[in-house]
């Protein structure tokens, strides 16, 4: 009843006319491609979680700024999703 294991595949691809960037002269494209394996054991099990010191003090940054203000986030994406035991 669990999840033991879960597969991903990512591929990401932006270009520059996606991104809310002053024009420039040559377009761009970044591409990006993961697998992605977890494996899931010991439920139930206690754990101790300690924040490291140096995190103490650590402000979140979004990965991309620019990101939350392109036609990324209006539009759907295309997404495949499947499972398999």
């Amino acid at each position: 009843m669990y999840p033991m294991k879960a597969q991903m595949a990512i591929s990401l691809v932006v270009s520059s006319d996606d991104l809310a960037i002053p024009e420039t002269k040559e377009k761009i494209t970044m591409t990006d491609y993961e697998e992605i394996e977890m494996r899931f054991y010991d439920y139930n099990q206690p754990v101790s979680i300690e924040l490291p010191e140096v995190a103490e003090g650590a402000v979140g940054q979004p990965l991309i700024p620019l990101l939350g203000q392109t036609v990324l986030n209006q539009t759907t994406p295309n997404q495949t999703a499947t499972t398999s035991v």
